[in-house]
Order: structure tokens, then C-alpha cells, then sequence
């Protein structure tokens, strides 16, 4: 008897063990994907390779199709997806365009200052190249004076612009000073790209990507400057950004802003409804992080809360704090 209870100790020790090690090794890896969900993918990759400058890469991020699995992971039986996805040269991030048919689709009336929306960020060569080829092709701009300012006030050296693209998301070009990466093509007019996030609480999310997803965070947040909410169209409003965070495996410093005093209301889209933003991360062990994510409270999107496989890669969908859908793909060797 006594040899028995031993070996089921043992028998248990090894098994915690086991699944100490497998937990241990559920990490995010670093940025996939920022992805705009379009309502016409032909006219938007148009625009994001003529005009803004992107570079289309041969294999989707996405899954394209129509099966079961595919249904499963977007929460939408029946859809026809279509995908591409565009490189962002010198970037944390691509870009990936999906668009759903055959399903029932409500487009996503966003504003900048919606949380849960992800506005894609470009670092330009050359500010005023950059804005006048997408100047004519854009459904508006956020920055007060419709032009690129100095967000950081006149001794900056740093100009910025915010525009809403053909299917409303918000796109930034920024210049900055400092190094390009080495694999950035010489004729590129875009040299680097990053996300940030609109949230509802600046310090909530930060704690939810900092000890949910590995993220870490630099620096305190702190209140927007009249500069800053200029830039962002707002400019009777007030909030706060992150000093920034970085994403594992990321080599940018990405933000988050929350908005105070202007109307705004959370982005409740779903993945087949044009405007619905979400943003994508290659995750060892997704199985593992998703049975921690959901022992934890967090809402998985994904039919089912279990990751499917498309393609021989595992993939889910959850729920960040402000709603918005946050995919997890299996990183692979």
C-alpha cells in the first residue's frame, strides 16, 4: 500500500511538472499582423501598395477559403474569406486586408477615439512625398489643419500626420530621426511600422498585455498634450497614452491612448464586418496560453474556446479588456 501511494505521488509530482514545463513554454513570440477587415480587399490593397508604398508578400497571414475551421476561428459558418497581406518595410508588424462573402456583414462606423480601435502607424522617409500620394486617395484627416504637424510642439523634430484610409481606419505616417534596418529597400518611401492601441484605461491594458502576453511596458503613462490630441483631431478633448510597451519579439516602442471628455464608444464589431479592426501575434504553445488565457477570465472568440488548426497551424481569437480581437498563431519551427 505504502509502495502504491508513493507511486501515485510520484505519478502526480511528474504530471504537475509536466505541466509547469508546457506553461512555461505558452509565450508570445513577437508581432504578426495588424488586420482590416475591408469591404472591398481588390481597392484597399490597391491603395496600400500604390499609393501608401507597402510591398505585397506571396503568402497571406490569414487563411482564405471556405471550411469548417475557417468558420470556427472567425465565428462566421458559411463565409468565403479572401486575404492579403502587404509588408511593412523595416516593420514590427504587416499588414493583412481580409474580406468575408456569402455571410451577413454590418460595416463598423469607427472614430480614432473608439477603444478597441488600432490605429497602424508608418515611419516615412519623406514626410511630404509620403502625405501627397495618398492625399487625393484618403476618406479624410484626423489632424486639425488637414496637414502633417510637429506633434511634440515647435522645438520637435519629429512631424506627424493622422488620416482615415478608403474603408475609415486610421492610418499615421510618422518621421523620426535615427537608424533604418538594414533589409529596408533603398527606393522605399516607407522605412518602418508599428500599432497602438485606443483603450478605455490606459493602466488596465497595460497590466493586461504586460501580465497576460509578456508585454513590457516602459515608463509611466501620462496625460496627452494639447500637441498630441491636435495630431489625434481632438482638441477639446483630454486622456492619456502610455509612455509605450513593447511587444516580445518587437523592436518598436508601441502606445496606447485613452480618451477623456469626447464622445466615444467601444468597437463591438465582429470579424466579418468591414471596419472591424483586430491585430495578430505568433505565440508558442497556443493550446497552453489559451487554457491560461481563459483560467484567467479572459473572453476567446473562437468557437468552441479551443484553438483551430488551418493549414497545419493552430490559431485562435480572443478578447482584449476594451473588446478588441486579438489573434493567437501557432509560431511554428
Amino acid at each position: 500500500m505504502t509502495r502504491r501511494i508513493f507511486r501515485l505521488a510520484a505519478s502526480v509530482v511528474l504530471a504537475a511538472a509536466w505541466l509547469t514545463a508546457q506553461s512555461t513554454t505558452a509565450r508570445v513570440v513577437r508581432p504578426n499582423a495588424v488586420i482590416h477587415v475591408v469591404a472591398d480587399l481588390d481597392r484597399t490593397t490597391a491603395f496600400y501598395r500604390d499609393a501608401v508604398g507597402l510591398m505585397p508578400e506571396r503568402s497571406p497571414a490569414f487563411p482564405s477559403g471556405s471550411s469548417r475551421e475557417l468558420g470556427a476561428l472567425t465565428r462566421a459558418p458559411g463565409a468565403t474569406v479572401r486575404a492579403a497581406t502587404l509588408e511593412v518595410p523595416g516593420g514590427d508588424v504587416r499588414l493583412t486586408l481580409v474580406q468575408f462573402s456569402g455571410v451577413d456583414a454590418r460595416p463598423v462606423h469607427q472614430r480614432l477615439q473608439d477603444p478597441g480601435n488600432v490605429k497602424l502607424v508608418l515611419r516615412v522617409k519623406d514626410m511630404d512625398a509620403a502625405f501627397a500620394r495618398v492625399h487625393d486617395r484618403i476618406a479624410g484627416v484626423y489632424t486639425e489643419g488637414g496637414a502633417p504637424v510637429r506633434p511634440d510642439g515647435p522645438a520637435a523634430v519629429n512631424r506627424a500626420v493622422i488620416m482615415r484610409d478608403p474603408d475609415g481606419y486610421p492610418l499615421e505616417f510618422a518621421f523620426q530621426g535615427g537608424p533604418v534596418a538594414a533589409d529596408v529597400p533603398p527606393s522605399s518611401i516607407v522605412i518602418g511600422g508599428w500599432a497602438t492601441f485606443i483603450v478605455d484605461d490606459v493602466a488596465a491594458t497595460l497590466e493586461f498585455y504586460r501580465d497576460r502576453l509578456g508585454f513590457q511596458p516602459i515608463g509611466n503613462p501620462t496625460p496627452l498634450s494639447p500637441a498630441v490630441l491636435n495630431l489625434q483631431g481632438t482638441p477639446t478633448a483630454a486622456g492619456s497614452m502610455s509612455a509605450g510597451f513593447r511587444p516580445p519579439g518587437g523592436s518598436a516602442t508601441w502606445r496606447m491612448y485613452g480618451f477623456r471628455n469626447v464622445e466615444r464608444a467601444r468597437l463591438a464589431g465582429r470579424l466579418q464586418d468591414p471596419g472591424t479592426p483586430a491585430v495578430s501575434f505568433l505565440v508558442e504553445n497556443v493550446p497552453a496560453l489559451l487554457a491560461a488565457l481563459k483560467a484567467a477570465g479572459v473572453t476567446v472568440d473562437t468557437d468552441g474556446g479551443e484553438a483551430v488548426s488551418i493549414d497545419g497551424r493552430l490559431r485562435a481569437f480572443i478578447r482584449d479588456p476594451n473588446g478588441l480581437l486579438v489573434e493567437l498563431v501557432e509560431a511554428g519551427a
